[in-house]
């Protein structure tokens, strides 16, 4: 279970709602958390465990942890990093500190051989105080194993974003299910192994959050990308239509046909430019080419419904041309339609179109073309680009896949969070890839929504495989695809 902080505060109100104290809450995650700090110290052969505790319920877990840690025979410090604490819960856990617990300043941080954040919870959002880094900085620089308490401090629990002077930790011990921004770059980074500990709240999703997040994994695609019939043939693996390409980006209906051609599917058509098609052929002899004019709108859109497929994608590389192209292929397709790049950039002012749409549609934005989507600046969709992904799928009864360092693919009511891949997709091209292979896959008669999910997966697996071998520095996107059989072969599709 992946659960936003709105969501995990949710979870605590259920918890009280079902007779289930905020103390007990506090007193199950601090006996947790010490249960792992000793499992350590115990493996490790260390003693000395010093506890930065903030002012709220976080530091009560702080408190709560330390009177388990000096029952269990070790030497515990508290800095209490604003003084006192403040919330209620956290006055009783103080109140309630064993004596043996020992009170300290930042300097016990250099004998320490533990060092436990508890200073912010899941609700920290923001920059940490000038006074609060030059505390983090001596933690950053000591030899001690370190351990967040539900989180590190300093991360936004919902984008992963991290404040300047956040330190880096061993292991992060949270509460009852992972955090959304916890997941996420560059917070991720930070935190270490995670490890979930049950506290007691009911394990009742839909009483809670109205998404399910899934973070797909190796097994995903092999899950469910059909298996290859031994007695198939190129109608048996569907057809993927491509309306790319432009005299000004010729690379991006290259990319994205190779990528289709790639992906499995049984047959690849290029729609486009003359000139691209007669460039095309030669790199890419597989598909099949026809020429459409992009000005007699009416003509190229009856050449294009002509020719059936089981998916279509429009938009990589298209340029600068009518958006009633873009429209009437929405409007028109008897099979799935993924949007892409120049694709979404001419239908924003109309994105209505979308519900209208025979079949379903699939919109692939990048930060700026989601925010284009919204009519929020791009500054808006960092901070909450799950927000606005679930917001537009919802809107427009659409898939949204909502590129990034991480990317969210959903319906509106699913996420499947892809957390795979590196710098190496940080290149031109990437998005022409993604899109000509989700664009192959939905071919292959794979749901819509999976579909997109097993894209992100398999081409930020295909970057980290070749990274193992190569600089992420110097892949590039012909790179990428020309290992996706060999990648293929490991996620066993």
């Amino acid at each position: 279970m992946i659960l936003t902080p709105d969501a995990m505060r949710n979870a605590e109100k259920y918890a009280v709602d079902c007779g289930i104290s905020l103390w007990e809450l506090m007193c199950n995650a601090g006996y947790e958390l010490s249960e792992v700090v000793r499992k350590i110290a115990y493996k490790k052969m260390l003693k000395n465990v010093v506890i930065l505790c903030g002012k709220g319920n976080n530091g009560g877990d702080g408190y709560v942890c330390a009177n388990h840690l000096v029952n269990n025979g070790l030497n515990v410090s508290i800095i209490n990093i604003f003084g006192e604490p403040k919330s209620e819960l956290a006055i009783k856990a103080f109140s309630q500190l064993d004596e043996r617990v020992k009170s300290a300043d930042e300097w016990a941080i250099m004998s320490a051989d533990i060092i436990i954040d508890a200073v912010f919870g899941t609700g920290f959002n923001g920059e940490l105080s000038e006074d609060v880094i030059d505390i983090f900085n001596i933690c950053e620089n000591s030899n001690a194993y370190r351990i967040a308490c539900d989180c590190p401090s300093g991360v936004d629990c919902l984008n992963g974003k991290v404040s300047v002077g956040t330190f880096h930790f061993d292991e992060t011990v949270t509460f009852h299910s992972e955090k959304i921004g916890c997941l996420l770059k560059p917070a991720s980074e930070y935190c270490g192994e995670i490890t979930v500990c049950d506290i007691g709240i009911p394990y009742d999703l839909e009483k809670y959050s109205d998404l399910e997040i899934i973070k797909p994994d190796d097994d995903f695609p092999a899950d469910n990308m059909p298996e290859r019939a031994c007695d198939g043939h190129k109608g048996t693996f569907g057809k993927a239509n491509l309306i790319c390409g432009s005299k000004e980006y010729r690379g991006a209906a290259l990319m994205s046909v190779m990528s289709a051609l790639r992906s499995g599917v049984g047959l690849v058509e290029l729609f486009s430019d003359k000139e691209i098609c007669d460039v095309m052929f030669s790199q890419a002899p597989e598909a099949i080419y026809s020429e459409i004019s992009k000005s007699d709108v009416d003509t190229d859109i009856l050449k294009i419904m002509s020719k059936k497929s089981t998916a279509t994608l429009i938009g990589c590389g298209l340029g600068k041309c009518d958006k009633k192209l873009v429209e009437e292929v929405i409007l028109k397709s008897d099979s799935p339609v993924i949007v892409d790049a120049d694709g979404i950039n001419l239908i924003c002012e109309n994105i209505n179109v979308v519900l209208n749409a025979k079949e379903k549609v699939i919109l692939t934005p990048h930060p700026a073309e989601l925010s284009r989507i919204c009519g929020v600046s791009v500054e808006e969709i960092l901070k909450n680009r799950l927000f606005y992904a679930v917001k537009t799928a919802r809107e427009l009864n659409c898939i949204v896949v909502a590129k990034g360092a991480d990317t969210f693919i959903t319906d509106g009511h699913t996420v499947y969070l892809n957390c795979v891949g590196n710098t190496s997709l940080s290149k031109g091209g990437s998005g022409d890839i993604l899109a000509g292979l989700i664009c192959g896959i939905v071919a292959q008669g794979v749901n819509p929504l999976e579909a997109c999910a097993c894209g992100c997966y398999i081409l930020g697996k295909t970057a980290e495989v070749l990274s193992e071998s190569y600089s992420e520095r110097g892949i590039v996107s012909s790179d990428i695809i020309s290992a996706f059989p060999y990648v293929f072969k490991i996620l066993d599709i």
